[in-house]
């Protein structure tokens, strides 16, 4: 019993501190150009705006809290966005179908590559690659967890 109360008091010495911390606070931005569910948000360097991808693509200008579409994507749902190192964004459908690259500095979309997987987690990989896990194969109910995919900027697959 002391070993329990030796592990509980230094837990009970920090809630008064950990009451007493003021909340973070939240302030309304503008409105979404589009409604969007569980988007993916990349940030756009450090030009004040931020890539917004689900149902469309739209930019969030965080200087002046504006929203505006980004026109010309092939895609009408996007699953992923990420931010390549030439800064251009990846963004992959959301049926798995097919990429496209988003260029911040022209605002143009360029297709690019096939992938396998339905939703998958990307993650930017140190030599500019794009790592995708998990997700679904190829629109049906059989989880991916298994299977992973690679896509190289630099072969545009």
């Amino acid at each position: 019993m002391f070993r329990i109360f030796r592990l509980i008091m230094p837990v009970l010495a920090i809630v008064p501190t950990l009451l007493a911390q003021s909340a973070g606070t939240f302030t309304p931005t503008g409105a979404l150009a589009t409604p969007q569910q569980f988007p993916s948000a990349t940030l756009l360097g450090a030009n004040g705006k931020t890539l917004i991808a689900e149902y469309g693509v739209q930019i969030y200008d965080w200087p002046s809290g504006m929203f505006t579409a980004a026109p010309g994507s092939a895609f009408p749902y996007a699953a992923s966005a990420t931010q390549l190192l030439n800064q251009q964004v990846l963004i992959t459908q959301t049926n798995g179908t097919g990429a496209q690259i988003y260029d911040p500095n022209s605002g143009t979309f360029t297709i690019t590559g096939n992938m396998t997987a339905v939703f998958p987690v990307a993650i930017l990989l140190p030599n500019g690659k794009v790592l995708f896990v998990g997700g679904y194969q190829n629109v049906q109910v059989i989880p991916a967890d298994l299977t992973a995919e690679v896509y190289d900027p630099d072969a545009g697959s």
